[in-house]
Formats: C-alpha cells, structure tokens, sequence
C-alpha cells in the first residue's frame, strides 16, 4: 500500500514567496489541514479565525485557523490550516481529528 504523506510547499498568501515544506497526510475527505505552528509562524501565517474541533475521544477543542497555499506534483490550491498551541495538541489533532 502507498504511503499516503507527500512533502508539500505550505505558502503564505499575502506573500508566497515564503513557504516552507512539511510531510503531509493526503486525505481528500480532510477539511482541514494541520500544519505545525512554528513551520506557520516562520512564514508569517496569522490566525484569521476560530474553528471547534472535535476529537475522536469526543472532547471538543477551539483553535486558530489560517489560510495558505499548498502546493503539490505541480498544483497549487488555497485551504484552511489549523494552528496548534503546542506539540501535544499537534499530536492530539492531527491523528485523531474530524470536522466538526
């Protein structure tokens, strides 16, 4: 079975110039996407709104939500990202989050 993580150019909007790569699941049922917080920090992504998650253990959580390019074998399409507040809560999001 192919692995379904794929490096991904993660660009800001206001300034595409400033992107960063990241190991991305592919999911094309997903969303949302989480991108590390320091990876969005570096190129200047800023939180534009909240989101409420919810969490396959059934706890809720609210979170900062941003907007950036994601580029991929050659495309590039624009879609929200979720920012954490620190690795456990990357961790806890991202392997076990659905839409809420």
């Amino acid at each position: 079975m192919r692995d379904p993580n794929f490096k991904v150019k993660v660009s800001n909007v206001e300034e595409p110039f400033k992107f960063v790569f990241v190991d991305l699941r592919v999911d094309v049922g997903f969303p949302v996407s989480v991108v590390p917080s320091h990876k969005l920090m570096k190129i200047g992504v800023k939180p534009i709104d909240k989101i409420k998650l919810s969490l396959a253990d059934g706890k809720e959580a609210i979170r900062d939500v941003g907007v950036v390019f994601f580029g991929l074998m050659e495309r590039r399409t624009v879609g929200p990202v979720v920012l954490t507040t620190d690795k456990n809560h990357e961790n806890e999001i991202s392997d076990k989050m659905y839409f809420s």
